[in-house]
């Protein structure tokens, strides 16, 4: 588990590098959902299990696609699961659910934990932000994971946002497009929640 959290540290680290110097690649292909759910179960299966999270991941259509990267996706998502693992005690629930909606896909990452202030839940995609962090209550990660999903998601022509009922539960909401829209720049994401931060 230590090794798994210190690869993820890395490809954070990596991550966040390339996108604050716009020079990290991101595909724009068609991307077969249903086996990036699957690979973000299988990833972080031994962490869910261990802290005795009920987790379910649901696909209305298995054959449902998306504009994007399928690595990155799968990075982003393993981050959002990784977060509300944070933010979860043992049973709790963590729900990713995957729909098509007009003329996109929406992926949702649903906890029953500590929810966030409202009035943290843009601050919470600014870089290096942990929110809850204290030093009686270290937090495993640097606070770069929401901050690189955001920009992520952006470079693949998506949306990232969040919602939250402070004690009760949060929700990370995930838009992709099926058809070709103009990328955008793998800053704007960074550069957006820092000057937020600011």
């Amino acid at each position: 588990r230590n090794q798994l959290q210190l690869t993820h540290l890395i490809e954070d680290l990596l991550s966040f590098a390339r996108l604050d110097a716009g020079k990290l690649v991101v595909r724009h292909e068609q991307v077969r959902l249903a086996p990036v759910l699957e690979g973000v179960t299988a990833a972080l299966a031994i962490d869910l299990d261990s802290k005795g999270i009920i987790y379910r991941a649901e696909i209305t259509d298995p054959t449902l696609v998306a504009l994007g990267d399928a690595d990155r996706l799968h990075q982003v998502l393993v981050n959002l699961v990784t977060n509300a693992l944070k933010a979860t005690s043992p049973g709790d629930r963590i729900d990713m659910t995957c729909v098509g909606v007009g003329d996109g896909v929406v992926i949702r990452v649903r906890d029953t934990g500590t929810g966030i202030p409202s009035e943290k839940l843009e601050a919470i995609f600014t870089p290096f932000v942990q929110v809850g962090r204290a030093l009686n209550q270290p937090r495993e990660g640097a606070g770069l994971g929401l901050a690189i999903s955001r920009g992520l998601v952006e470079a693949m022509g998506g949306t990232l946002t969040a919602e939250s009922i402070l004690g009760e539960e949060s929700t990370f909401t995930v838009r992709l497009g099926t058809t070709s829209a103009a990328p955008i720049d793998s800053r704007a994401g960074l550069i957006r929640s820092a000057e937020l931060g600011a």
